[in-house]
């Protein structure tokens, strides 16, 4: 016979919640009424409570839970109700995890080993009507387990809820499980929070090295920004980089037909970037890009009608490495590769066509905290 732990707890009189009352009821009496298949005083008490809990989000959602178990327990249980919503409830933390994690200390569970005082505390009534709903739904799915056939959406719920610590998306992968209703709506959950746009956002530094005849401007620093958005593995980016120090070798270029030496340098880059997230990992991201933009740098410092500067446009490829600081994190830290396409027109001047090759380190984030959250509930990245 299950609940042979008898648990026996007088509300407080001061406990004015009309919903922790009859959430606490509930529980006082369903262990008798469940080992006698009592299951029309079950389904009053639960009608009951759920009505009185409706605006509880926390309470209606375990009541929820324990009326599932009991249609399985019935053989009333229908899996047209699973769907994306029912998923998530399930997995979510808040629901049955959160409760396992805030009483599965032993501490917690002698309500009877604290001093009077704390006995009044409704903190502690609630951390005993939690251990009460924690340990019903464990007995009630170990011992449905006996009696449900394995690969059904019933085995699979209840294989969960007998184990939260146990990797049940492992066992969601499992071929057997391939046509059932939750692994269905599990995959469908999943895609649709994956849609979910992110924005985009980083810092960047490191170094530009021009080749072919633009090798004569020499290596320069780079320093920049770029702010987008991402949408599953697809992402754009809007990228601002600028380039300083003077060249390493003097060059021409021509102002009002007058041919000029400098050395004077101060360019840049500001253009789109499209990409897709090729490899990927809970920590590790590799992403391949393209883009295209404004390439340029001023030959003077001359400002407004006698400034000159030197551009192309650029069009560019390469490769991002990301590494977030931890498992479900937006915040990263990464290394770019960037070759890019230039033909840099200094009419009358020295020749700098050439491409270029960039180097860079970046650190930022891109992310959306509901959808990360989301994510580590499904164990998914």
């Amino acid at each position: 016979m299950l609940f042979s732990s008898n648990y026996k707890i007088e509300i407080p009189q001061h406990y004015k919640s009309q919903c922790a009352n009859y959430y606490r009821y509930f529980f006082d009496k369903f262990p008798a009424l469940y080992n006698n298949n009592n299951f029309q005083a079950i389904d009053s008490l639960l009608n009951l409570s759920q009505f009185h809990c409706i605006n509880s989000f926390e309470f209606s959602g375990k009541l929820e839970l324990i009326k599932i178990l009991v249609d399985i327990k019935r053989n009333s249980f229908s899996n047209t109700i699973i769907d994306t919503e029912f998923v998530e409830s399930i997995l979510n933390d808040y629901y049955f995890e959160k409760s396992f994690s805030l009483i599965n200390n032993s501490s917690f569970i002698d309500y009877y080993s604290f001093p009077p005082a704390f006995q009044d505390s409704s903190y502690f009534e609630y951390l005993i009507s939690e251990r009460k709903f924690l340990d019903y739904v464990i007995e009630i799915s170990n011992d449905l387990l006996n009696h449900l056939p394995d690969g059904s959406d019933e085995y699979l719920i209840c294989c969960y809820l007998s184990n939260p610590n146990e990797n049940i998306f492992k066992i969601i992968d499992h071929p057997k499980y391939a046509n059932t209703q939750f692994k269905n709506s599990y995959d469908s959950l999943l895609k649709s929070i994956k849609k979910i746009y992110e924005a985009r956002f980083a810092l960047t530094a490191g170094i530009w090295c021009p080749k072919g005849n633009a090798k004569l401007l020499g290596n320069h620093p780079v320093f920049g920004f770029l702010i987008g958005y991402r949408k599953s593995s697809l992402f754009f980016d809007l990228s601002f980089i600028f380039r300083f120090s003077d060249s390493k070798n003097k060059y021409q270029y021509l102002d009002d037909e007058n041919l000029i030496s400098t050395n004077h340098y101060f360019g840049g880059y500001i253009g789109l970037d499209f990409g897709n997230t090729v490899i990927k990992s809970s920590n590790h991201k590799l992403d391949f890009r393209i883009g295209f933009g404004y390439d340029g740098f001023d030959a003077n410092k001359k400002k407004e009608d006698d400034h000159v500067s030197i551009s192309s446009v650029n069009y560019n490829c390469g490769f991002d490495y990301r590494y977030h600081l931890k498992k479900y994190s937006p915040f990263f830290i990464g290394l770019q590769f960037r070759y890019n396409i230039v033909d840099y027109e200094n009419k009358g001047g020295t020749n700098l066509s050439g491409n270029s090759l960039s180097f860079r380190i970046f650190i930022g984030g891109d992310g959306n905290r509901e959808k990360f959250k989301k994510l580590e509930i499904l164990n998914s990245w």
